[in-house]
């Protein structure tokens, strides 16, 4: 990887995020994400950044990707956005405020989206689509997206879930795209968010109405903004943006550490013994309830703290945002193979569960929390970070297991009890590479030439010949997929 190209493409990327403060955009030290990491030297490192302000940021360097933010009006969020995709992106400004909508009862697609030209369609009755600029414009600001009603908010959904609209049997493509949203909750003429909807929104901030003390004596301080527009240079084009989401996706990776306590993370969120597939979103009875019993009931639970978990899709986010915040602080501890952190993706995952995850409304309406719902959900990763801890020797024999160099019947993992990601991710694999046949298949794949061919030939005896579960087929399909890339590379 080019070390040089990456330190100066990041060098402007960190210029845009000094520039709001010093130049009177934005202030917020209410908040704060603290980033602990290991750097190149071995050293341990802390910093503090504003989770607005660096979230607007960072919401860039991710492909089609969104950010909502949740809180009060008048804080500055929405100028906030302005200023920081104008400097990102060199889009004009004017250009992107013409692109903003604004959530209210009347809007509908021909209002929205697009509508017909009308002189052509009563002259000549050829239909001729006129795209709306917050389609045209890669940056899509919706401010207060609760006060659009459930027709527009399906309509928004589109661009959302596949970068593409239809109107009149008419398509626009969007390649490419950065996604801003605010909303607030609290007031009155909202509409729910649908929760397909939401969750094509990555993150989530929850932003102050106010600044602090110390913010409100900067900001007196500024030029007043309704005399003159606050200013702020372009730091790079659209182009290099694009090419540096391209670059953060390609060379940036999970350390295997960190991609282990992704997969155990969001699945102790999200499964319920007492489930379908152990899936609590499969599940109608609210937690307390369905808990009753349980062998899994205990004081330090996590499965009950949450009345619903999160999606595949927020997974993946998982691993967009550990890259490209671990890319922004420049937290890794070889520059040459960096690697995403343990400690990053801790640090980020409640705000990437923020909006998505319902929690127990009995523990967060009660002492320590009393409705606060980021402390509820840092001390929930808290709580599962601690139980990945006591697990994740074991789990580290996991690869040896699947390669054959530990017998199954031996492996520490059998030995976990009281863990429910352990018991129903992460054993039933175990218990499948004892198999005699699992053994027969995952040796083929070492010697086998990897032709289109014989690949087809082999997924069909995996998925439709083999006694194999699907844990270990899925296991199966993700070593040949594996050593494809790995003989594509060559």
């Amino acid at each position: 990887m080019d070390l040089k190209l990456h330190d100066s493409l990041r060098e402007k990327v960190r210029t845009a995020y000094t520039e709001i403060p010093t130049q009177g955009i934005y202030y917020n030290s209410r908040g704060a994400i603290e980033f602990t990491y290991k750097n190149s030297g071995g050293e341990i490192k802390k910093i503090y950044l504003d989770p607005v302000t660096s979230s607007a940021i960072v919401n860039a360097l991710v492909p089609k990707s969104g950010v909502i933010y949740r809180g009060g009006h008048g804080g500055g969020k929405t100028t906030l956005i302005e200023k920081v995709t104008h400097m990102l992106t060199s889009i004009p400004e004017d250009e992107i405020l013409s692109a903003m909508i604004r959530g209210n009862d009347d809007q509908n697609v021909n209002t929205l989206l697009a509508t017909l030209r009308l002189g052509k369609l009563m002259t000549t009755g050829e239909e001729e689509v006129l795209w709306r600029n917050f389609v045209k414009c890669p940056v899509k600001i919706i401010d207060e997206v609760n006060r659009f009603p459930p027709p527009a908010q399906n309509a928004l959904f589109e661009i959302m879930n596949k970068g593409r609209i239809e109107f009149i049997d008419q398509v626009y493509e969007i390649p490419d795209f950065i996604a801003f949203a605010t909303e607030n909750p609290n007031d009155s003429g909202t509409y729910p968010l649908s929760k397909p909807f939401i969750d094509r929104f990555s993150f989530c901030v929850p932003a102050p109405q106010i600044p602090s003390a110390a913010d409100l004596s900067l900001l007196a301080e500024r030029l007043d903004d309704k005399l003159q527009n606050l200013k702020v240079t372009p730091v790079m084009t659209f182009d290099e943006l694009t090419k540096t989401r391209k670059l953060i996706s390609k060379d940036v990776r999970m350390s295997p550490d960190a991609l282990v306590y992704a997969i155990y993370l969001t699945q102790a969120v999200s499964t319920c013994e007492r489930a379908d597939y152990f899936d609590k979103s499969h599940n109608e009875i609210p937690v307390g309830e369905r808990c009753k019993g349980c062998g899994f009931d205990t004081s330090a639970a996590i499965c009950k703290m949450t009345q619903t978990g999160i999606s595949g899709r927020a997974f993946l986010d998982f691993q967009r945002w550990g890259k490209a915040y671990a890319w922004f602080v420049n937290a890794f501890t070889d520059p040459k193979n960096p690697q995403v952190q343990v400690e990053t993706i801790s640090t980020i995952a409640p705000y990437l569960m923020y909006h998505r995850v319902q929690p127990n409304e009995m523990i967060l309406g009660k002492d320590p929390f009393y409705g606060a719902k980021l402390e509820f959900l840092e001390q929930l990763v808290d709580k599962a970070t601690q139980s990945y801890n006591t697990v994740k020797d074991a789990l580290k024999e996991l690869p040896q297991v699947l390669r054959g160099d530990i017998a199954p019947e031996k492996s520490k993992i059998n030995d976990i009890s009281k863990d429910l990601v352990v018991k129903r991710h992460f054993q039933p694999l175990i218990e499948e590479a004892g198999k005699k046949e699992f053994r027969t298949l995952f040796d083929e794949i070492d010697s086998m030439e990897m032709t289109q061919a014989n690949f087809q030939k082999f997924q069909r005896k995996l998925m439709l010949e083999s006694e194999l579960k699907p844990h270990a087929q899925k296991y199966l399909l993700s070593k040949i997929q594996s050593k494809q890339q790995e003989e594509d590379n060559v």
